[in-house]
């Protein structure tokens, strides 16, 4: 009987620890995708099926929405944009990438909802840059850039990237 416990308690926890060692090499072999989600705030919404994209150029200065509307394959069905920017084609072009990179995170994650949030322009006092929010089952998770390496506040992923359960 204690072997069987301890062969489930290995097996769950090994699980866990393999989720996080997929997402630490997804973000090392995509760390320029990864680099391209700064200055956005992306949230999916699974009810409607859609992905809301604001980019910042500054604190007070919001550039560009983007709202986009795929299918449950993660097709786009449509896009509607607010920008500043005189290139659109552009900003929608970059909002689609960063949708298929929090998607891929979603999918290694199996997160229901998935969101990410620029810290560093708004809030200088936080340990933390920019932030990946997550929701699983009941669990909550976040993945930091941390502003230096950190290793109380979670699992370290890649670099300056780091996982915690809230």
């Amino acid at each position: 009987m204690y072997t069987i416990l301890s062969v489930i308690l290995y097996s769950f926890f090994q699980c866990r620890y393999d989720a996080t060692s997929r997402i630490g090499v997804y973000f090392e072999r995509n760390e320029s995708k990864i680099e391209k989600l700064r200055n956005w705030d992306i949230y999916f919404e699974p009810e409607r099926d859609f992905w809301s994209c604001r980019h910042w150029n500054t604190r007070d200065s919001l550039c560009t929405f983007v709202f986009v509307r795929v299918d449950k394959y993660n097709n786009v069905k449509s896009c509607d944009i607010c920008s500043l920017h005189d290139d659109s084609a552009t900003i929608i072009q970059m909002a689609l990438q960063n949708i298929s990179t929090l998607y891929e995170i979603r999918k290694l994650c199996k997160s229901k909802s998935i969101g990410t949030h620029e810290v560093e322009i708004f809030n200088d006092t936080l340990s933390y840059d920019y932030v990946i929010n997550m929701e699983e089952k009941k669990s909550r998770y976040q993945i930091m850039l941390m502003k230096q390496g950190n290793n109380t506040i979670g699992h370290n992923l890649y670099k300056k990237w780091y996982i915690k359960k809230e």
